[in-house]
């Protein structure tokens, strides 16, 4: 059982970031998160380890491109391979995992090797290329497959996100992402 007072919740936290250290160290000698994932997976740990993947490109994006005026979304939506929604939840969120996440320090090399793991960085890229400003752009939530997807679950896929995104009030635009809001 997992301890809950603040002794075990530091041992959670500390642990993560361990492991999301681990991540980066092999991110920026190249390997690719498949390798990744069987490297550092366990018995124990094969769950944070595959959030681990998925979200810190994700933050790491976020942090690169945070201070241009970027309006970022705190939602996030999890795909199993036939499209299905798993799961949501917000990167805001007060769990040890997240906590972790938001307050750890990237180097410049780091958000280098990682970033444009995002999907999310591709696309504001390839906007910011195209001559947008940034402050104008506002973020689709993340979307993660829990596993590779089908050809058809990214059909359904894209059909899920269409009908959960038009059930959501249009975000207010902020002037920038930041992790203590």
């Amino acid at each position: 059982m997992l301890r809950t007072d603040a002794r075990g919740v530091k041992f959670l936290r500390d642990n993560m970031k361990t492991l999301i250290d681990q991540y980066l160290q092999l991110a920026e000698i190249g390997v690719t998160d498949d390798e990744i994932h069987n490297k550092l997976s366990g018995k124990d740990n094969n769950e944070i380890i595959a959030k681990i993947i998925h979200f810190v490109p994700i933050v790491a994006s976020r942090t690169l491109f945070g201070d241009m005026g970027v309006t970022f979304q705190d939602n996030y939506y999890i795909l199993d391979k036939n499209g299905d929604l798993l799961s949501q939840g917000s990167i805001q969120d007060d769990s040890p995992f997240f906590n972790a996440l938001r307050s750890f320090e990237f180097t410049g090399k780091q958000l280098k090797a990682v970033a444009f793991r995002s999907s999310e960085a591709h696309a504001l890229n390839n906007a910011l290329n195209g001559g947008s400003d940034p402050k104008d752009l506002v973020m689709a939530p993340p979307v993660i497959f829990s596993e590779q997807p089908t050809e058809n679950g990214m059909k359904k896929g894209q059909l899920t996100i269409q009908k959960l995104l038009s059930k959501v009030a249009p975000i207010k635009k902020k002037s920038r992402w930041k992790f203590w809001q």
